[in-house]
């Protein structure tokens, strides 16, 4: 009797370090494999996109939407005289840049007032915020092209704000400009993906890190556009 049970427990004990060796690898290797990155616009977006454009940059250069095809940008819509939501949105967009760098994250902003908003007043504000504009783009163009891409494609609401008015350098004045104020995740096929609270600083550590591991996948030729997505 003694006989058989011995080699009985042996083949147990064998097969029980076999099961607990196969369960450490598989764990090592789910841990050790990156989550796939989130290219599923949330459901308040779904079927937003930034549209066809022409606009000029902080130089003057010609951009047009393709800018944002193949990598993942962050957008905001801003002017430069604006003192009230836009300063938190620079400083929100800039500490992102911050802590993107070494990506291949992008950061695209579009002026609401392009009749003060010149390319040259594009460049002054840049320089004088610091900013990093060989990762971070300033836009201006025909108020009905920003328009059509705040209010027609993203579903913004666009216009004048009669109950504030703003005070300009030269001593004249202008009235505020209800424009969107969330930061907005596009995806490489100029996709919306999500929109973001600046003032959120959760919501800015998602926005953070959905950006890093989207542009990390992006240089893996395996990573297939989201199935119905537009070529």
């Amino acid at each position: 009797m003694h006989r058989l049970i011995l080699p009985i427990m042996v083949v147990a004990l064998v097969g029980l370090v076999l099961s607990v060796v196969g369960l450490v690898v598989t764990a090592r290797r789910l841990g050790s494999s990156p989550a796939a990155p989130d290219l599923t616009p949330d459901p308040a977006v779904a079927g937003l996109r930034v549209p066809e454009f022409r606009m000029r940059d902080q130089t003057g250069a010609e951009r047009t939407e393709a800018m944002f095809e193949g990598r993942v940008t962050v957008l905001d819509f801003t002017f430069t005289h604006c003192p009230f939501a836009c300063p938190i949105m620079v400083l929100a967009m800039n500490d992102l840049a911050t802590a993107l760098k070494g990506t291949s994250v992008r950061f695209a902003s579009i002026s609401v007032d392009p009749e003060r908003d010149t390319p040259a007043r594009l460049m002054e504000y840049a320089t004088e915020k610091e900013l990093d504009l060989s990762r971070w783009t300033f836009l201006t163009g025909d108020k009905k092209d920003v328009e059509r891409i705040v209010m027609g494609a993203l579903q913004f609401a666009l216009g004048p704000d009669p109950e504030r008015t703003i005070p300009l350098p030269d001593g004249t004045t202008m009235q505020n400009i209800t424009h969107p104020t969330r930061l907005i995740l596009i995806g490489p096929q100029r996709e919306v993906l999500g929109m973001y609270d600046p003032n959120r600083p959760d919501e800015m550590g998602t926005l953070e890190r959905r950006a890093r591991a989207i542009a990390g996948s992006l240089a893996k030729p395996n990573v297939q556009p989201v199935p119905g997505s537009p070529r």
